[in-house]
């Protein structure tokens, strides 16, 4: 099962602040099977422009993670509650 690992961006960030986890974690492709996925977040979908002029797009709005979650969550609890 691969973990989701959310990285939240948000404006004037440091670069390097997400050095040390993403490189950490790409050493994952040594594995046979890869455990984590990583992916971003923002407050909204705009472009996040780091200190060191970097910029990102979040793949996603902590509101749709909220959802998906709820779904999940449902579709769980019916699953284990049919049963």
């Amino acid at each position: 099962m691969r973990h989701i690992i959310y990285i939240y961006l948000k404006d004037k960030m440091a670069d390097w602040e997400l050095g040390y986890i993403l490189q950490g974690l790409s050493m994952q492709s040594m594995l046979k099977e890869e455990k984590y996925k990583i992916k971003t977040v923002g407050k909204t979908k705009d472009p996040v422009k780091t200190l060191g002029g970097i910029t990102m797009l979040p793949d996603a709005t902590i509101e749709e993670i909220n959802k998906a979650k709820e779904i999940q969550d449902t579709a769980l609890r019916n699953k284990n509650f049919s049963q």
